[in-house]
């Protein structure tokens, strides 16, 4: 906090479909308790932390659901988008964590920023072959159409977001999704309160 001010930042995973957006979170997240609040305009995680005299703290929100494939905010309604940006404008929080496409949107993130968060946006990449070979491991059936049309809209909002956030793009080719995690906790230092 500085001059009174909670400072407020919102880190959003994105990529194709199969770079391991999900597992990077994993990875992140994996220190964390949870503690799930379904019934809300946005379900969402609260991730605690146990501070030093082993009381959980409330250290981070993560966007969607958690659950075992298509996990985040892949895991919300198609009409999402309008709750979220009205949740967003009166839910401060330090840290808001999201990956997936559902809220990769322009109008969220925008209102993220309006509502005085500062928009971290992490763009996964890696080689055709590689993410091919991650969708055929987990039984994707996906046609390339849709893939060629989610990596395109991954890409696009990288590019229409240039102005308005932190950007980083991480190639995860050779690169385990704990290694991962801890690249981004370097490079964006609010991270490090899910350690």
């Amino acid at each position: 906090m500085t001059g009174g001010k909670l400072k407020l930042d919102l880190v959003y995973i994105v990529g194709p479909p199969g770079v391991g957006k999900s597992s990077v979170m994993e990875a992140l997240t994996d220190e964390c308790d949870r503690l799930t609040a379904l019934h809300t305009p946005v379900p969402h995680d609260v991730l605690l932390i146990p501070n030093d005299d082993d009381q959980n703290v409330d250290v981070a929100i993560e966007l969607g659901r958690h659950r075992d494939s298509f996990s985040g905010t892949d895991a919300l309604g198609m009409s999402i988008q309008p709750q979220a940006v009205e949740w967003i404008a009166t839910r401060p929080h330090r840290l808001i964590l999201g990956e997936g496409a559902r809220l990769a949107t322009v109008g969220f993130l925008h209102a993220a920023r309006s509502a005085g968060y500062t928009v971290h946006l992490v763009h996964l990449g890696a080689q055709d072959a590689r993410l091919a070979e991650r969708r055929r491991g987990r039984g994707s059936d996906q046609s390339p159409v849709w893939v060629r049309g989610a990596t395109t809209r991954a890409r696009r909002i990288m590019e229409r977001m240039a102005m308005d956030a932190d950007l980083h793009f991480v190639r995860t080719d050779g690169k385990t999704p704990v290694q991962l995690a801890s690249l981004l906790t370097t490079w964006i230092p609010c991270l490090e309160v899910l350690r």
